[in-house]
Formats: structure tokens, sequence, C-alpha cells
């Protein structure tokens, strides 16, 4: 019992306060630690999408140089369309090239190194599409092209 002049029991309210203050700072703590988990996290995914980006970008590069140096007898089902290429460790592109017989990519698929009976290529356009790849994260591009 505490009397008027709080003499006795009075070390219970100091008790009180003393463990609501420290739970209100725990939970502080714990809220801060969290939030910043995330901001960690989510900086870290800006790093991998920024190298699933390049790589899909490397493989852009990589088919239209296949695309340019290619000799036209080569295998058309192989043509310029790669799998996990590795770029680094954990980092990799798959790239497909697509040709067309029209200049706007609407007409139906083409054998990227076939000619006409003239000896002329038929494709008059291509698109290339490079999806990058790493831990967690995919990343695609596409370009067209018009010959």
């Amino acid at each position: 019992m505490i009397n008027y002049f709080g003499k006795k029991n009075s070390g219970q309210v100091v008790i009180i306060s003393t463990i609501l203050i420290g739970g209100a700072i725990l939970a502080a703590t714990a809220i801060s630690g969290f939030t910043l988990f995330l901001e960690i996290r989510q900086l870290n995914d800006s790093v991998q999408s920024s190298k699933a980006i390049y790589a899909a970008d490397a493989g852009i590069e990589d088919s239209l140089y296949c695309y340019y140096t290619k000799p036209l007898s080569e295998e058309a089902s192989t043509y310029c369309s790669r799998a996990d290429i590795a770029v680094e460790t954990g980092v990799t592109y798959t790239t497909t090239l697509s040709c067309y017989t029209d200049s706007a990519g609407n007409s139906a698929t083409t054998a990227c190194n076939a000619v006409d009976v003239d000896g002329f290529p038929i494709a008059k356009s291509f698109s290339i599409d490079s999806t990058g790849h790493t831990s967690r994260v995919d990343r695609s591009l596409r370009t067209f092209y018009e010959l």
C-alpha cells in the first residue's frame, strides 16, 4: 500500500515505467531494423537487375556480331540463337534471332540465310530477343532491324 508520503511500495512505479520505456525502445529498434533489412534487400535487387540488363545487352551485341559475320551457308536452325552464355559467375544470357520477309516484322519468320532464285536474301528485317539472367532477376530486351 502507498501512503500519502510515498514511502512504502514507491518502487513499483519506477519498475513499471522502466519496463514500459524499455519495451517502447525495443519495439522501435525492431521496426527500424526490419526497415533497414528491406532497404538493403531492395538495393541488392537493383544491383542484380543492372547485371541482368547488361547481360541482355551483351546478348544483343553477340547476336548482331553473329548475324553480320556468320556465312550464309551455316545451318539455319541454329543461326545466331544461343542459350545460357555465361558472362560472369551466376550471370548468363539467352538470345533468339528471328528474320522476317517484310520490313515491318509482321510477316511469318523465315530462315535468316534463305535466298531467292536470284541469290538475294529473302529476309527484309530481323529482331533479336535477349534475356539476361542472374540469381533472382531476369530482364529482357528486344531490338528490331530493317535491312
